[in-house]
């Protein structure tokens, strides 16, 4: 099945009003140049949507104001705009690709709970991911790679990022870029080659466990001030060792 206009989700039956469903055998549902956002879920609950691609959107999949999201098998592509956006909603990202948007692959708005699970997120033209303020981010077990700017991107928002692999991106692996509130935690994770820093600490509180970051260092920039919030990092355990200033200057 072939779609260029937009859809949104319809129940299946009466008894499944709240939670509808796009579902579909993976390769086979396609939505493809449709002239906007090609999937828009507001203010529905426990939508899943499974084995769809999306192509060539402006934006692929829109979420506002729904909680108990799913994203499973899913692939959206070459967005004009943005691969995916959640604006106060709390939704689960699995087994997924996100790629080759114009601009960020995810945006977690303000009042977004995202939890992305074995998920690959490359070749975006911004970020891969792009935490804003108010927004609570967990990203488990991917692998995000060769975006255009940062891999992860704290703009002020709240993320965790365990068992990754970070690599290859044009600005830093991950960054906390901007806000008082940011707080970017890492675990078990692998940073390497990325042609920025592997870690851009900027502001907020940066926390890294037990990782490896190769070829590239962490940039912090401590004691700056912006909005009036005296902006503060602290780097733990880079491998099992205190993590220090990236030697290079900028």
């Amino acid at each position: 099945m072939s779609c260029r206009d937009p859809v949104r989700p319809g129940s299946r039956s009466a008894s499944s009003a709240t939670s509808p469903e796009v579902f579909g055998t993976k390769g086979t549902v396609i939505i493809r140049n449709p002239p906007g956002t090609a999937l828009t879920i507001k203010g529905m609950d426990h939508v899943e949507i499974s084995n769809v691609r999306v192509a060539r959107a402006k934006v692929g999949i829109e979420w506002t104001k729904s909680s108990g999201g799913k994203l499973v098998a899913c692939d959206l592509a070459n967005a004009t705009s943005t691969n995916l956006v959640a604006a106060a909603s709390e939704i689960e990202i699995r087994d997924s690709i996100v790629r080759g948007s114009k601009g960020v692959g995810i945006s977690a708005e303000t009042g977004t709970e995202l939890r992305v699970v074995s998920t690959r997120i490359y070749g975006n033209h911004d970020d891969g991911i792009a935490a804003e303020a108010g927004s609570d981010v967990e990203c488990w077990n991917c692998e995000v790679y060769s975006n255009k700017k940062d891999g992860i991107d704290s703009r002020g928002g709240k993320v965790l990022v365990v068992n990754s692999l970070l690599r290859n991106n044009t600005g830093a692996g991950l960054a906390a870029s901007k806000g008082s509130e940011a707080e970017l935690t890492v675990w078990h994770c692998t940073i390497a080659r990325n042609k920025g820093d592997g870690v851009s600490a900027n502001a907020g509180v940066t926390q890294i466990y037990n990782s490896v970051l190769a070829q590239h260092g962490i940039w912090v920039q401590s004691q700056r001030r912006e909005g009036g919030h005296r902006l503060q990092s602290l780097l733990l355990e880079q491998g099992g060792e205190q993590a220090g200033p990236c030697p290079r200057g900028r």
